[in-house]
C-alpha cells in the first residue's frame, strides 16, 4: 500500500468574478493542475522544477496544510482531503516537513529543546520526563550534542539549524518527511553531510521522503524516482533518476543543462529551449 497518494490534485487561488456577474466569471491563478503521484514505503521520491513551478504548493496540499480545489489525497488508503484540522491529527503526525529556511520556521525565543518539544506537547505525547528523553534521542539521531538543547536558534550555524529542523520532524516518529529545498542555503560540504544524514535516518527508521528541489545534482545521488513539475503540471515522471539522462522533454533537458559541472572540459554549450515549448 502506498504511503501517500495524490489523485488529480488542482489548486486555484483567488477565483475572480467580474462586475457583470456569473456570466463574466474569470479564472484565478492555477498553481497546481491535475497532479497525480504516489510514494511507496521506503521510497526517496523527488519533485523537481524551476522556482514558481508549484512544488511548495503541492507539498502543502499533500500535507493537508491547504485544501485542494479539486482532487483527493490519501495516506495508506485513508482519504483525508476533507478532514477537519482536529480530525487529521493522527495522520499529520505521520507526515512531517523540513522547511527551506529553518531560522524563519523556528520561534527565536525558544531553545532547541523547546522547538523539538513543541510537537510532542501539541500531540500530548507522554510525560515531561519521557518527552525530555525523546529530545535527547532526537538530538543524537541528527548528530547534535546534548548541550545543543539549551541553545537558541541565533547561536547555531546553518547546518546545525537544519539538523534541528530534521529533529523536529522526527520527534513524532513520522513515516514520511517532505523536504522542501532544505539545503539551498547551505554550502556544498554541509549539503553533502545533510544528504548523508537523511540517508542514514532512512536506513535506521524506515522513512520515506519527498525531496523537493531544483538541484538535480543532489536529486540524482539521493532519489529513487523523479517527478518533473512545470507550471503546476507534471511534465515527466521517471521510476529511476538514471532515466533523466535519456529525457526527451525540452523542459527537463533545460533543467539538466542548468546543473553546474565542476570540470571545465566536461562543460557543454548551454542548451537552448524554444519558447513555444512552454
Amino acid at each position: 500500500m502506498k504511503v501517500l497518494e495524490a489523485i488529480g490534485l488542482s489548486k486555484v487561488y483567488n477565483p475572480r468574478h467580474s462586475w457583470l456577474g456569473r456570466s463574466g466569471r474569470e479564472p484565478g491563478l492555477t498553481a497546481i493542475d491535475g497532479v497525480s503521484l504516489s510514494i511507496a514505503p521506503g521510497e526517496n521520491a523527488a519533485l523537481i522544477g524551476e522556482s514558481g513551478s508549484g512544488k511548495s504548493t503541492l507539498a502543502r496540499l499533500l500535507l493537508g496544510l491547504e485544501k485542494p480545489t479539486f482532487g483527493r489525497v490519501r495516506y495508506r488508503g485513508i482519504d483525508y482531503t476533507d478532514l477537519r484540522m482536529k480530525d487529521m491529527r493522527g495522520i499529520r503526525s505521520k507526515l512531517q516537513m523540513v522547511f527551506q529556511n529553518s531560522y524563519a520556521a523556528f520561534n527565536p525565543m525558544f531553545t532547541v529543546a523547546q522547538i523539538i518539544d513543541e510537537p510532542l506537547r501539541n500531540y500530548d505525547c507522554d510525560s515531561v520526563e519521557m518527552r525530555t528523553q525523546r529530545i535527547r534521542e532526537v538530538l543524537e539521531q541528527v548528530g547534535l550534542a546534548a548541550s545543543t538543547a539549551h541553545k537558541y536558534p541565533h547561536e547555531l550555524s546553518g547546518g546545525q539549524l537544519q539538523r534541528v529542523g530534521i529533529g523536529r520532524a522526527l520527534a513524532l516518529r513520522p513515516e514520511l518527511i517532505v523536504c522542501d529545498e532544505p539545503f539551498s542555503s547551505l554550502d556544498v560540504t554541509i549539503r553533502k553531510q545533510m544528504v548523508t544524514l537523511l540517508q542514514e535516518l532512512k536506513d535506521q527508521l524506515g522513512l520515506s521522503y519527498l525531496f523537493i528541489s531544483h538541484d538535480l545534482s543532489l536529486v540524482q545521488r539521493f532519489c529513487d524516482s523523479v517527478t518533473v513539475l512545470q507550471r503546476g503540471r507534471i511534465a515527466e515522471r521517471y521510476s529511476s533518476v538514471h532515466l533523466l539522462k535519456h529525457s526527451s522533454h525540452p523542459y527537463t533537458r533545460q533543467l539538466l543543462a542548468a546543473v553546474p559541472i565542476q570540470h571545465p572540459a566536461q562543460r557543454k554549450t548551454p542548451l537552448q529551449v524554444q519558447s513555444n515549448h512552454y
